[in-house]
């Protein structure tokens, strides 16, 4: 029988390392045979993945622009609070679902889906990297303008796709507003 733990201890100089036990009971000669080796370094760098992981989450989920982020496939990984305010949807409700089918408009999915596509096949994409307007949808089903931009990162796992929006409905209200209040004004002079 073989027993594998890691357990923590205090050094002389008031410090600690983390060692990871390998041991193996001999039941005929009534011994124990143990190695050990010093994991305190990767427990460490552990610890700190684990860190900065927990802060890149409170960071995305307090952000005031939705945080929506996809696998290669286009299903949905991440769903910030502020996209559930913004699309309407909960993160349990799109987790795993393809965003094309939550957030863009029917007629433009086929070429979403080809975009991501054509990207995987070529590394090329004309949206990438670019502050755009689009169309997107509302869980009601009413179509609204966002601002965003689009990322692709590459891991052992392949791709992964993150994007910030930001609704800018009350943004174009207001220019269109001020557009026709110029053009009354012009009309009035002249």
């Amino acid at each position: 029988m073989t027993v594998d733990f890691v357990n923590r201890y205090t050094t002389k100089d008031g410090g600690w390392r983390w060692i990871d036990w390998r041991a193996s009971a001999n039941l005929e000669d009534g011994l124990i045979y143990a190695s050990a080796r010093d994991v305190t370094e990767r427990k460490v760098a552990e610890a700190a993945a684990e860190v900065s992981e927990r802060q890149t989450d409170q960071i995305l989920e307090t952000a005031h622009d939705a945080f929506v982020s996809l696998d290669s496939r286009g299903a949905i990984t991440v769903w910030n609070s502020r996209a559930a305010a913004i699309f309407g949807w909960s993160p349990d409700e799109v987790l795993g679902r393809d965003m094309a089918d939550v957030l863009i408009p029917e007629g433009h999915r086929d070429g979403h889906r080809r975009g991501i596509e054509r990207f995987l096949a070529t590394g090329e994409s004309q949206i990438l990297g670019r502050l755009l307007e689009l169309t997107v949808l509302h869980r009601d089903g009413y179509e609204f303008l966002v601002e965003l931009t689009i990322s692709a990162l590459e891991s052992s796992d392949g791709y992964s796709f993150n994007a910030f929006m930001r609704d800018i409905t009350a943004r174009k209200q207001a220019q269109l507003e001020l557009a026709l209040a110029r053009d009354q004004r012009s009309r009035l002079r002249g």
